[in-house]
């Protein structure tokens, strides 16, 4: 267990103090099923049993990648979702372990449901009408009429971009088109139709700031806008890395994009887009 483990670790470019760390683990009993069953227990045992639990999940995980002859570039390169886990826990402890509230996103990886596929995380997605329009300030209402073309578990593909992505069209294409070759050989019982995003790069707020030839504005423009909100906290969050006014207010601003978004702040929001998978470009 240990040998396997290490090995995802080192390929898949962990952290050097993870690597340490876990030398120090014993890892000699071999877990019989994925806690991720039990998703009560992750979320209510203390820290360090949920660590352990997450070890046992990334086991499995690892062996079954291996039986399905996943690639090992989108093996590794989702699998590093999970360093970025435990060294957000490290950061804070100065130990090894997870938070609870990682739990929900660790869940998509050792369920196998969603996957790194160059620049983009691709989830596998029954649709959800819950997870697309949430509660509170975040919450995106879908109209009837997208609830009638799309019913609940319709199956989709959820496509998530993390910080600092390249969004270069040549980059977004390649990610598309191999998604959808990878699903189609390796996860072949999702039938999917459509690609779905949920971002505040996909809010028509976005065409007042840039030009139609940016990175940004051309990934909008692949999809087609079912739903949007005014909340503007994830914009300014992924903009300005904070949503505080006062702390936009003193930053040195560069570029289009953050000169322009702090003086309409309040017009951005969040959109939900689709793409029918053979519309890759």
């Amino acid at each position: 267990m240990k040998t396997v483990i290490i090995d995802a670790a080192q390929k898949a470019n962990f952290n050097p103090v993870i690597l340490k760390e876990l030398m120090t683990y014993p890892l000699t009993l071999k877990p019989t099923r994925n806690p991720f069953t039990d998703l009560d227990t992750l979320y209510n045992c203390n820290d360090d049993e949920r660590f352990m639990h997450c070890l046992d999940a990334f086991y499995l995980y690892c062996l079954t990648m291996k039986q399905k002859n996943i690639p090992s570039k989108i093996f590794y390169d989702t699998i590093y979702n999970f360093n970025h886990n435990i060294m957000k826990y490290y950061n804070e402890h100065q130990r090894l372990g997870i938070f609870a509230k990682d739990i929900k996103w660790l869940n998509l990886l050792f369920t196998e449901k969603i996957f790194k596929i160059h620049t983009l995380r691709f989830q596998i997605f029954p649709m959800d009408y819950a997870e697309m329009e949430r509660e509170g300030l975040d919450y995106l209402p879908l109209s009837p009429q997208n609830k009638h073309e799309f019913p609940e578990n319709t199956p989709m593909i959820n496509v998530h971009i993390e910080t600092g992505t390249d969004l270069s069209p040549q980059a977004v294409s390649q990610s598309f088109t191999m998604a959808n070759e990878f699903f189609s050989q390796y996860y072949p019982a999702h039938t999917y139709q459509y690609f779905i995003c949920r971002t505040w790069i996909l809010h028509p707020s976005l065409n007042k700031l840039l030009d139609d030839n940016s990175n940004l504005m051309r990934f909008k423009n692949r999809f087609d806008l079912i739903a949007t909100s005014q909340n503007y906290t994830q914009a300014l969050e992924r903009i300005y890395g904070t949503a505080s006014l006062a702390t936009i207010s003193t930053m040195n601003k560069k570029g289009r994009l953050q000169e322009g978004a702090y003086r309409i702040y309040e017009s951005l929001g969040v959109g939900i887009g689709i793409m029918k998978k053979e519309d890759i470009q």
